[in-house]
């Protein structure tokens, strides 16, 4: 898509769709001109037909014209809405399917951001391109008749409409930077309002904290927004009023200078002026403004539709499904892997290079202080970082990094829970109902209708719901990540003592990081984090 385009949406219609287009612009346009001359042959008194028959006709057009106006704008809307609803699918279906580590380097605010603010001014767009389209189209049609009533007249409407054009060309670059810097200060409040949320607690237990937070923070962003938007709004308001104005200005002018030109009948001035006040400028630059506005919105998509591909393209999802997961597991053996997080920076924290087996139906605790590297190692581990270097071998078969993500079932320290269970066809409701019960969350969480009653728990209950979730979807390895931290000693001993052993005896591999050193027993290997490398407890 060309950046410089001025409307990237109509830039992929067909020919066929223009024809369509077309099919239905002319014939309003050829409608509203008819009534016109109507209107001035009443005017007139015209001989050749009888006002009966000019009403007559004037009732026809008026509802061929409606009939007309109404089917094209469905017709644009479901077009342009058909177009957007594509945009938004293969954007949404884009991040859905990218690289964790990328997903990490764009950041939540910038997806956020174009997924809220820009996905509604597209959203807005059909509307907006169906009022434009059929205002230029009638704008035309008036120009040709203004050239067959009067030349004179029709110059200075042209002059008008050049005058307008050139400013709205001359201010244009100025204006979709005053957008781009709107969207960009959204981003920056996003990120403010994130950390507002997250960090609430420290920032209520702080009240000097909490005050320079907002004063530094939350205010300046916010107040540069209002001063972006202000400046984006100032261009909209300049070309809105010059446009009115210059048609005013060519209205009071010729008002006061045709009656004083003695060639021009009184009936010719009365049309002239009419025909002045009929073109719909004003309302053409607002349809054209709005455009603009959208086209920011669409090229952010694109730049982040762009970004987005340059790593999805080379995952295929499909391959979760192919023979690999169809294979009985047995064993996942890392070798020699290496991940560096900025591979142009020598000093940046790396993981490795390391070795590691996981067999099937063993409990595997792995320890390690804060900064260690054990975050990294799981995203490692189940696929959502990429090795840099070395081999992954899943029963003796190499494989990529996302050819071996759905033998995990993970509870992360910053899981999400959702209120279903996404994937699963069969949902055993008598095991799952057995889970409820047996974490005490039966009173609390009911399933119905494929669905939970109610994720308003607190965290403790929160993290046993996101656990019944990761056993309901029965794959042959969990990953859990300090699971017992927010819990009481009552479901600490459960979770160790009763429900690990079980899952183990149904042949499931877990793989735990913890720091419950009274439970190490529990696990038939213990492995230490140390600066990326991994050795022996």
């Amino acid at each position: 898509m060309d950046k410089n385009s001025t409307i990237p949406v109509l830039q992929k219609l067909r020919f066929s769709v223009i024809q369509k287009v077309l099919c239905y612009a002319i014939p309003d346009t050829v409608s509203q001109v008819f009534i016109i001359i109507i209107l001035f042959a009443a005017i007139e008194g015209n001989a050749s037909f009888s006002r009966n028959q000019l009403f007559a006709m004037f009732v026809i057009l008026v509802i061929l014209r409606h009939i007309i106006k109404r089917r094209f704008d469905v017709f644009v809307v479901n077009l342009i809405e058909d177009k957007i609803f594509n945009i938004r699918s293969k954007t949404m279906d884009a991040v859905r399917k990218t690289s964790f580590i990328k997903y990490e380097q764009i950041g939540i605010e910038q997806i956020y951001t174009v997924l809220t603010n820009d996905l509604k001014a597209i959203s807005d767009i059909s509307q907006s391109i169906s009022l434009t389209t059929r205002m230029l189209s009638i704008t035309v049609g008036l120009l040709i008749y203004f050239f067959i009533l009067s030349q004179a007249g029709f110059t200075a409407s042209l002059i008008v409409i050049i005058v307008i054009a050139s400013s709205s060309l001359y201010t244009h670059s100025r204006e979709m930077k005053a957008i781009q810097d709107v969207r960009e200060q959204e981003k920056k409040l996003f990120e403010s309002f994130d950390n507002l949320l997250l960090g609430f607690k420290q920032l209520r237990l702080n009240a000097a904290k909490n005050d320079a937070f907002f004063q530094q923070c939350i205010k300046p962003c916010a107040s540069q927004l209002r001063e972006n938007k202000q400046k984006s709004n100032y261009f909209f308001i300049w070309m809105y009023t010059l446009s009115y104005g210059i048609t005013i200005f060519l209205i009071t002018t010729g008002a006061l200078l045709i009656p004083l030109l003695k060639n021009i009948p009184h009936t010719e001035a009365l049309k002239i002026l009419s025909l002045v006040i009929y073109i719909p400028v004003c309302d053409l630059m607002y349809g054209l403004m709005n455009l603009t506005l959208a086209n920011v919105s669409m090229e952010r998509f694109r730049i982040l539709g762009e970004t987005l591909q340059e790593i999805t393209s080379e995952e295929d999802f499909s391959d979760q499904m192919s023979g690999l997961n169809k294979m009985e597991f047995k064993e996942l053996h890392f070798k020699n892997i290496h991940f560096q997080y900025d591979i142009e920076d020598n000093h940046a924290f790396s993981v490795g290079p390391l070795s590691l087996k996981i067999y099937a139906g063993e409990i595997l605790f792995i320890i390690g202080g804060n900064g260690s590297g054990k975050s990294t190692l799981l995203k490692l581990m189940t696929g959502l970082y990429p090795i840099h270097s070395g081999q992954i071998l899943l029963n003796g078969t190499s494989v990529l990094s996302h050819q071996f993500r759905h033998i995990f079932s993970p509870v992360f320290q910053d899981f999400y829970l959702f209120d279903r269970l996404y994937g699963l066809k069969d949902i055993n409701e008598s095991h799952l109902n057995y889970l409820l019960k047996s974490m005490h969350l039966q009173d609390q969480v009911k399933f119905k209708d494929r669905q939970f009653s109610s994720l308003d728990l607190s965290t403790g209950q929160r993290k046993r719901l996101a656990l019944i979730i990761s056993i309901m979807d029965n794959k042959p390895i969990f990953l859990f990540d300090e699971w017992a931290a927010e819990q009481d000693p009552y479901f600490r001993k459960y979770y160790y003592e009763t429900l690990l052993p079980e899952l183990k005896i149904q042949g499931k591999t877990i793989i735990a990081i913890t720091h419950d050193d009274n439970y190490f027993h529990i696990a038939d290997r213990m492995l230490e984090m140390k600066y990326g490398q991994i050795v022996e407890y």
